[in-house]
């Protein structure tokens, strides 16, 4: 195949959200699909892939690319995931197999340019130099009849304020149900399908979210199916390529740490590349955004209610495959979902023949074989063939009911039709059917978790009011609108519109929509539009207005109000941040003023500016100006490293002081 044959990387690993260099597949696709690592592929020159950019991007790309190879290479790492020496050498022999015998450094593979502020020459008269933070100019120089010509293009790789990366595909809009146990197909492609998102799911059990895996476009791909991010309990992670892996930061920016399960293996694994990518050092600031709990292999677990079993799968990074289970009237309903998976072929040509060889034992691959054969109700596989992938030719004697073939870029062929479905995205298969209304219980879990100290009778009065389901991109208030009811978001994702593009953002389930308004101007302070299929329950505003008075706690809301207002105000808490948790920050501020000339000294706290500016100094020199809605002290916080600056009130100052203890286990903060 053709292709590029260098990269040029943006001088912020992060934008916005999404990682900006994810060099894994367009390497992988130099050194594999244009054939330039196979050995004797006719690509294979001694021309390598090439990298452009900073020393420290470049560097933190070449280690990121080193993992999302090889992933652990060594039998310590394994240990260190729990291994004993026999087991580390059992992987580790497999995993050198899948490497041609070695495990080679990314820079081995791969050419770097270090871009600092100088031009610098690609090759073949072909310059590039930085203008600016991620902005380049690329030149060809050349001479035509002994005059000098230049040619040049400017590129710019800022995402600026409110920019996303599009999606390369375009979705539908779907309204999935909150299933007693259901499996919603979320992608089906590999990494090289530029139609369809990749091989992924959805599992709905007790009308809870779970993920397996987080690929690329994963915002776009939960919108699509009409799921908040804040509904997401937990992710069960296969492995950490790309296309299973890069979607993991947006589960890093909500109000709630999300459940990660996976083995000690794919967990380090995926670690090690995680801050790979993200250039940091320490492993354990990860833990600030996940909830870890590993999964044994090989062993069923019960994930509240939900039977869950990793299985070791051969591939050249540490992988599972997964089997999901609930029992029903009927016997037990599974799931069994088999991404990256090794043909029978191509671990055939791995069995190890001598003591000493690389490869698989004929022990080990007669295990696999029996695991990938386990009958189920559905089976979702890969079969993407080559050197790393299934084939569906394995499954021709397979026992379950239904063998869904995925993990490609091409469309099926008639003897793969033989064997396999095919599933849109979107659809669903229920396993067991919900016999009660798993909505309307989520509703009053919401509740409860809202006003904890009311008597759950009083709720009912909130709770007996019906929920509507609105349609994607529907407005459900303009700006200024008179308030008829309040809205609480149960599904879906709901936005805030304003002229002031900061304060655009997203609101997380479980927030309510006019509560705070309501109880001062009776109008909205923004628009709030739905972006995919929503579920509200709408409450008539004097049936609100009369809950908040009986059940007295009109004084306490009227004082969390101001404070919610503010916050809302600035663009740290815009997105995803539910009611409940904007509550908790609001009811642990500490309102503190200051003077003009004063200096502001700082504990353990998050300052955000209500009214004033405050300079934030170096000896005697200005850095920057805190104005309003804006905040500061947050090194002192995150990282806890004492601060370099002495910030001054330069105005009269009022500043909401937030302890460190309220904010630490909200992600998205």
């Amino acid at each position: 195949e053709n292709g590029p044959n260098a990269i040029l990387l943006s001088d912020l690993s992060v934008q916005n959200g999404y990682f900006s260099n994810l060099t894994e597949f367009p390497v992988l696709q130099m050194l594999y699909k244009q054939g330039m690592l196979i050995p004797n592929h006719p690509n294979n020159t001694g021309e390598k892939p090439l990298i452009i950019g900073s020393k420290e991007q470049v560097k933190s790309q070449l280690e990121y690319l080193y993992r999302g190879n090889y992933g652990l290479t060594n039998k310590e790492e394994m240990k260190q995931a729990g291994l004993n020496d026999e087991e580390a050498e059992e992987l580790l022999k497999i995993k050198l197999k899948f490497a041609f015998g070695k495990f080679e450094e990314a820079s081995e593979l791969i050419n770097s340019l270090y871009l600092h502020q100088n031009k610098e020459h690609i090759k073949n008269n072909v310059y590039i130099e930085r203008v600016d933070i991620n902005i380049f100019k690329i030149s060809y120089e050349y001479d035509i009849d002994n005059k000098a010509e230049v040619y040049s293009i400017d590129i710019d790789l800022n995402l600026y304020e409110g920019d996303k990366y599009p999606s390369p595909y375009v979705l539908g809009q779907y309204h999935i149900k909150r299933d007693y146990f259901s499996i919603v197909n979320s992608g089906e492609g590999d990494g090289w399908n530029t139609f369809k998102p990749c091989m992924s799911g959805v599992i709905v059990f007790q009308g809870r979210i779970y993920l397996i895996d987080a690929g690329p476009n994963i915002s776009n791909v939960l919108q699509s199916l009409g799921i908040g991010l804040n509904e997401i309990e937990g992710l069960f992670h296969t492995h950490a390529h790309d296309d299973h892996f890069c979607g993991i930061i947006s589960l890093m920016e909500l109000d709630h740490r999300i459940k990660y399960y996976a083995t000690p293996l794919v967990h380090l694994s995926v670690m090690k590349k995680l801050v790979s990518i993200l250039d940091i050092e320490d492993e354990t600031i990860l833990e600030k955004f996940f909830d870890f709990t590993p999964l044994k292999d090989g062993e069923w677990s019960n994930i509240d209610g939900l039977e869950v079993k990793p299985i070791f799968s051969p591939h050249p990074i540490e992988t599972s495959i997964f089997q999901f289970r609930s029992l029903s009237e009927n016997g037990y309903k599974s799931y069994y979902h088999m991404a990256d998976i090794a043909s029978f072929a191509v671990l055939d040509n791995m069995i190890i023949k001598n003591k000493n060889d690389i490869g698989i034992t004929k022990e080990r691959l007669k295990k696999v074989k029996k695991d990938y054969l386990i009958p189920a109700s559905i089976k979702k596989v890969d079969v993407g063939e080559g050197m790393i992938h299934g084939s569906y030719k394995d499954f021709l004697d397979d026992k379950s009911e239904q063998i869904i073939l995925a993990h490609t870029s091409e469309n099926l062929n008639m003897k793969q039709k033989m064997i396999g479905s095919e599933v849109h995205f979107g659809s669903a298969s229920v396993m067991i059917e919900n016999n009660c209304d798993l909505v309307f219980q989520r509703a009053s879990n919401i509740l409860k978790t809202y006003f904890m100290q009311i008597d759950d009778n009083l709720l009912i009065t909130l709770l007996n009011n019906p929920i509507e389901v609105f349609n994607p991109k529907t407005i459900i208030y303009r700006k200024n609108s008179w308030i008829k009811y309040v809205y609480m978001i149960i599904t879906g994702n709901v936005s805030t519109i304003t002229e002031d593009s900061i304060l655009a953002g997203n609101i997380g389930v479980g927030s309510f929509i006019g509560e705070m308004e309501l109880l001062s101007s009776n109008q909205t302070s923004f628009t709030y539009r739905t972006e995919s299929y929503a579920s509200l329950l709408a409450i008539p505003k004097d049936i609100f207005i009369n809950f908040i008075e009986s059940s007295k706690i009109k004084n306490n809301y009227v004082k969390l109000k101001k404070r919610r207002l503010f916050l809302q105000s600035s663009a740290l808490f815009i997105d995803f941040l539910s009611g409940k948790v904007k509550n908790e920050v609001a009811n642990s501020l500490e309102i503190l003023d200051y003077k003009k000339g004063d200096i502001i000294k700082n504990t353990r706290s998050l300052l955000v500016v209500h009214s004033g500016e405050v300079a934030l100094n170096i000896f005697d020199s200005e850095i920057y100006r805190v104005k309003k809605g804006d905040f500061f002290a947050e090194e002192k916080n995150v990282n806890n490293v004492k601060t370099i600056f002495t910030a001054i009130a330069k105005s009269d100052v009022t500043i909401y002081s937030i302890p460190f203890f309220a904010i630490r286990n909200i992600p998205m903060i």
